[in-house]
């Protein structure tokens, strides 16, 4: 365990899930209900914590109702300018549905959209998408299944899936995509990695932004799982020289791992190294 975050500006009841956005936002879903009697569940948002940190306040948060009975919810996603849940089955062979709310009116009381149901016939546990919209996945204890969706989630509804199982343990949790597959965490502290090649997202986007001039430098920004060494290397031109490394290994911060390289000779290209 990295680090204890307490969390303020909300009352946990049964948080199941937690997923992030592309601005530093990590957003909490407090949408369990294993007896299916909550009227009201909620999802929560607050900036990620730094590194080190130990408290973090919830800046929004999104009252939610289903459209028909209450539903036990174990898996979030954040894409589009929405929140997207997959309300959690209870008997093998009933399907899953996927819905959504708004992410432009917190505060409020908001009707979950229902989108359709799942060709998935197992309780969901854990959902994960890519960052960049391509690949939408969930999990369950009999294995994973995952949708090429391509930014568009309700293709999962009409799509078939692929499945890929690998172990009968049923108390899977959470999902994330990592550069290697689906990385699956069970209640039991095993974890599980989906490697096959439909469970391998695209390459992950190194993002160069030009601070302001009085800044002098570049700000880098990409993906890395928290902890693991990046190294960060430069060279003037492909096919002439080698790679230079730039100061010492950045420990990955998740999403938004970032480093500020100044400008004064800016090299002309950059890439990010990790042994996994």
């Amino acid at each position: 365990m990295l680090a204890t975050v307490k969390v303020s500006g909300f009352t946990p009841v049964d948080i199941e899930d937690i997923a992030a956005d592309s601005d530093g936002n990590l957003y909490l879903a407090n949408t369990g209900d294993n007896t299916e009697v909550r009227d009201e569940v909620e999802v929560v948002r607050l900036p990620e914590p730094a590194p080190g940190a130990t408290k973090a306040t919830v800046t929004a948060s999104w009252r939610l109702r289903w459209p028909d009975t209450p539903r036990d919810a174990e898996s979030l996603v954040i894409h589009g300018g929405y929140g997207w849940l997959v309300a959690r089955i209870r008997n093998d062979g009933e399907a899953s549905s996927l819905v959504r709310f708004r992410l432009d009116a917190p505060g409020t009381v908001q009707t979950l959209e229902y989108l359709g149901d799942l060709p998935v016939f197992d309780p969901v546990a854990g959902a994960d998408l890519t960052p960049d919209g391509a690949q939408f996945a969930v999990t369950t204890k009999k294995g994973a299944y995952v949708w090429r969706v391509d930014g568009d989630l309700t293709r999962a509804l009409t799509d078939w899936p692929t499945f890929n199982s690998n172990s009968t343990d049923t108390q899977k949790e959470g999902a994330c995509f990592v550069p290697q597959g689906l990385l699956v965490v069970a209640e039991t502290h095993e974890m599980y990695l989906y490697a096959g090649a439909a469970f391998q997202p695209d390459a992950w986007t190194l993002r160069i932004t030009q601070l302001a001039p009085a800044a002098g430098a570049l700000e880098l920004t990409w993906q890395a799982t928290v902890g693991v060494a990046c190294i960060v290397e430069t060279r003037s031109a492909l096919g002439a020289g080698g790679w230079q490394s730039v100061g010492a290994a950045i420990p990955g911060q998740g999403r938004q791992t970032r480093l500020r390289v100044p400008t004064s000779a800016p090299p002309a290209f950059f890439r990010v190294r990790s042994d996994w």
